[in-house]
Parts: structure tokens; C-alpha cells; sequence
């Protein structure tokens, strides 16, 4: 799917380009940092006939690092494109779930990569060397979810189930300001709404232990939304 996804925005772009005005090529390259700090999980059990993973809800997500590349094409002064891959490696799914007593304490590593085709709106102004700008974009993510592990203290139970992965649509939102340090560079910083759509667990084997006697038990899998505010700063080099 990942491989799909970029050969089809690379496509896509090198259509728009094909597409333009070629006497003066606006072709791009860019690449990106930031930091997503991240939403409410609300990581929840997917109903099916097994044992129950999560009786009630668990939010905690902590945030990310994010590096992307890229590649678009600017149409005229106002009006760029581009394609744009980004992961995300650093979620980490952590809370209780206190609807059980004593309470569960639950993490898993959630990892997300997203392909992106964005559309930008600069408000250029020739007299000045920076430009605000806002865009949107729609994409899809890969996010895979390491094995749920959990501890119980006050019961001695401890233990892992199934880890995941679902493919999902996402958007951005992105407003920002880029500084033009030549004809062909440009830096900028940006804020960034993302949605990564959802994470989940598969259902399958539990097996952990209870005051140091192995058990196991067939669960139900988890799904958690996966969305974060994000800062984030790019280089982008024109041809």
C-alpha cells in the first residue's frame, strides 16, 4: 500500500506539472521537521464475541517527533501543490483504565506514516521577503500499533495482547508563514491540524501471568483515534 501511495502522488504531481505552464518551471523539493503533540486517544474494546481487552476507555497518547520529504510543483505566485511523505514514530498509547478496580494500567507504541497531496494558497506580496500561507490536504496513513501490554498491581497481573495496523484516510489543515532566503530557497514554519484517522490491536491470544502463574485467553481487539497539533519547520528548494 505505501509503495502505491507514493508512486500515485509522484504521479500526480508530475501530472499537474506536465499539465502547467512549462516555460518557467515551478518544480520543488522540500524537506520537514516538527512535533506533534497529541490528542485524546479514547482507545476503546471493538466488540466481538471474545473477552473484553478494555472495559472502559483509555486517552493517554504521548506526542511525536515528525520528519517528512517531499515533492511539488507551484503553479503561479499564489498557488503551489505537493506531495508529501511524513512519519510519525513516537506515539505512545498510555493510560488506566479505571473502569476495572484496581485500575489497569495499559501502553502500546503507535508508529504512523502518512502520504499526503496538499494544496497551499500563498498571500505573496513582492515587496516583502516573507509570505503567510494556509493549505489543505487529504491522504491516507499507515499506522501500526506494537503489542498492548498491561500490569494490574494491586491484583499481580500482568501481561501483553496483539498488536495492529490500519490503514485509514487522513487530513491536514496548515497555516504558516515561509521567509525566501534566495530565488530558489525558502524556509518555513507552520502550524499543522492533522488527523490520522484511527490505530488499532488485532483480537487474539492475551497471555500474561496472575501472581506469577501463566495464563492466556482469546480478546477482542482495541481502537484509538490518532490526531495531534503540530509545529513544524521546512526547507524548500525550487528548480
Amino acid at each position: 500500500m505505501s509503495k502505491k501511495m507514493m508512486q500515485a502522488g509522484v504521479l500526480a504531481v508530475l501530472g499537474l506539472v506536465a499539465g502547467g505552464a512549462l516555460a518557467q518551471s515551478g518544480v520543488y523539493v522540500r524537506g520537514d521537521l516538527g512535533y506533534a503533540w497529541a490528542d485524546g486517544a479514547g482507545a476503546r474494546n471493538v466488540r466481538s464475541t471474545a473477552i473484553p481487552q478494555l472495559v472502559g476507555t483509555v486517552d493517554g497518547m504521548k506526542d511525536s517527533s515528525i520528519y517528512g520529504v517531499g515533492i511539488g510543483y507551484r503553479y503561479n505566485p499564489n498557488l503551489r501543490v505537493d506531495f508529501t511523505l511524513a512519519h510519525r514514530g513516537d506515539f505512545r498509547l498510555e493510560g488506566n483504565d479505571s473502569a476495572v478496580a484496581p485500575a489497569i494500567t495499559y501502553n502500546a507504541d503507535v508508529k504512523s506514516t502518512a502520504y499526503m497531496f496538499n494544496g497551499y494558497w500563498d498571500f505573496k506580496d513582492a515587496s516583502r521577503s516573507f509570505t503567510p500561507f494556509v493549505g489543505l490536504g487529504i491522504g491516507w496513513s499507515e499506522n501500526k500499533t506494537s503489542s498492548l501490554r498491561y500490569v494490574q498491581p494491586g491484583a499481580a497481573l500482568a501481561g501483553q495482547g496483539p498488536g495492529g495496523k490500519k490503514n485509514d484516510f487522513a487530513w491536514q489543515f496548515t497555516a504558516g508563514v515561509s521567509f525566501d532566503i534566495s530565488k530558489q530557497l525558502s524556509v518555513e514554519a507552520a502550524y499543522r491540524f492533522m488527523d490520522l484517522g484511527n490505530f488499532k490491536t488485532n483480537p487474539g491470544v492475551n497471555s500474561g501471568t496472575v501472581a506469577g502463574v501463566p495464563w492466556s485467553a482469546t480478546v477482542d481487539g482495541v481502537e484509538g483515534k490518532l490526531r495531534s497539533n503540530e509545529l513544524n519547520v521546512g526547507v524548500r528548494y525550487g528548480f
